[in-house]
């Protein structure tokens, strides 16, 4: 079974042409099929400054195409990011400014203007700390668990009943952020692909559903087992397999899923 040398596909004995980059293949006088010969590169014009020309074929002066800049490309990203945050910031403010004046109205005895004020306010944080932090993903993971755990702390101190932050909502935002940044300490250690990283979140997710019922029946029945989420967790195993073993198979074969399916 003939191979594509330009990207690796595997061909059937019938095909004219690669599938995924369109080769085709060289015949000899005998009319037989020869490997599949990697098509000719176009031309590129680097090097050459914007606005100047180069010879072309047949001693024709051609004006040279400008080359795409990255700089114009992050600076329009970094465009969108700022008018984003300004977007974000406006409502939040708006909300918070409202609940505040109708709170003020009444002479500060609305005790529900409590909640919408620190939801606008974790809200707010939640969404701007990637922004200011971008690329910084164990910062990121580790402001937005804090950011969580002073929401669900201050619920907690407005809600005129049982306290339940300590014994319930703390372990459970800590350990959410401790897995995910073992998550991500995994993938970037072992430099998984697509398929290992999906594998590592699956079993991160099953840990933590572990975890989750650990803390709810401690703090509920005083007494720490789990059941339900066991089984949970155990429903994963297959198909964490399945994609372990998946992704082995292209590793030994050279390839990736984009080969495999052709696109």
């Amino acid at each position: 079974m003939p191979i594509c040398p330009n990207c690796g596909v595997r061909l059937e004995d019938d095909q004219k042409k690669c599938p995924l980059c369109g080769a085709a293949p060289a015949v000899d006088r005998q009319g037989r099929g020869k490997e599949i010969e990697k098509p000719a590169a176009p031309r590129k014009n680097k090097g050459i400054p914007k606005g100047e020309k180069e010879e072309g074929i047949g001693g024709k002066v051609e004006t040279a195409q400008p080359l795409p800049e990255r700089e114009e490309d992050t600076e329009r990203e970094e465009r969108v990011r700022i008018l984003f945050g300004e977007v974000i910031s406006f409502i939040a403010l708006a909300g918070a400014v409202v609940v505040f004046a109708v709170d003020y109205a009444y002479g500060m005895r609305i005790s529900w203007s409590r909640f919408p004020l620190i939801s606008i306010a974790f809200f707010w944080l939640l969404v701007n700390i990637p922004y200011w932090l971008k690329g910084q993903g164990y910062l990121i993971v580790f402001l937005e668990t804090i950011d969580l755990i002073a929401f669900l702390y201050l619920l907690d101190l407005f809600t005129p009943s049982v306290s339940w932050f300590t014994g319930l909502a703390l372990p459970i935002a800590a350990g959410l952020g401790v897995i995910m940044m073992l998550a991500m300490g995994c993938m970037r250690l072992f430099r998984l692909s697509v398929l290992g990283s999906v594998s590592t979140v699956l079993v991160a997710l099953g840990l933590y559903i572990l975890w989750l019922e650990w803390v709810i029946n401690y703090y509920l029945y005083e007494h720490a087992y789990v059941s339900w989420s066991l089984v949970a967790a155990a429903c994963a195993v297959p198909i964490i397999v399945f994609l372990m073993s998946f992704n082995s198979r292209l590793k030994r074969h050279g390839s990736n899923l984009k080969k495999h399916f052709h696109v």
